[in-house]
């Protein structure tokens, strides 16, 4: 027999549902699914969720992206400008549990157009908005050029630890310390051709 959640109990939903949407996607995962990982009822979810699975996305991915946004604060530092750039870099592989095309292609056009905004602006502010400000300040001390466009460069950086750093780790399994070491120093290197075009 299933238990029901407290009221106060959602935090651990939206864990639970955020880990399960990330694996697996939006149209992957059914409230059953979430239910029986949780040891409730489905009809359960509607009482912290009345939107119902759409809701519920929103809502545990919201959740996750403020852990997400801490701990990615939290990896510079006391580093300066342009180690605390290359610390953020490779944490985004350390937590390389972030499908971003597969959220915004599949998941989010399954949300309500209030919700699929609410939810990108939340995503673009978390995964970009901490570079943007590096190389904001970095330009504010001179250490970086003051025609840069740090909305670019900040997409540059995600896009070298995504795609360089990501092609080297295993999809499906956890990647070895060697594996994971070869990806952080491939995006080392990356970040730091792009910051060779950025500084003065």
């Amino acid at each position: 027999m299933q238990s029901q959640m407290s009221t106060s109990g959602f935090d651990e939903i939206a864990s639970t549902s955020a880990r399960l949407f990330l694996a697996k996607g939006f149209a992957g995962v059914g409230l059953r699914t979430i239910a029986n990982e949780l040891g409730i009822k489905a009809a359960s979810l509607y009482h912290h969720c009345p939107g119902g699975k759409a809701e519920l996305y929103v809502r545990s991915m919201s959740v996750f992206l403020d852990g997400y946004a801490e701990k990615l604060l939290a990896s510079r530092g006391r580093s300066a400008f342009p180690e605390s750039l290359l610390r953020m870099a490779t944490f985004t592989i350390a937590e390389n549990n972030i499908d971003l095309r597969r959220i915004v292609t599949r998941d989010l056009p399954n949300l309500p157009t209030k919700q699929q905004n609410q939810l990108n602006k939340s995503i673009h502010q978390v995964l970009l908005g901490p570079f943007v400000e590096e190389f904001e300040a970095a330009k504010r001390a001179g250490k970086a050029k003051r025609r840069l466009d740090s909305q670019m460069a900040a997409a540059c950086v995600l896009a070298i630890a995504d795609n360089i750093g990501g092609l080297h780790l295993p999809p499906s399994k956890s990647p070895t310390a060697e594996q994971r070491r070869e990806a952080e120093q491939l995006v080392r290197a990356g970040v730091a051709l792009l910051l060779d075009g950025v500084r003065d």
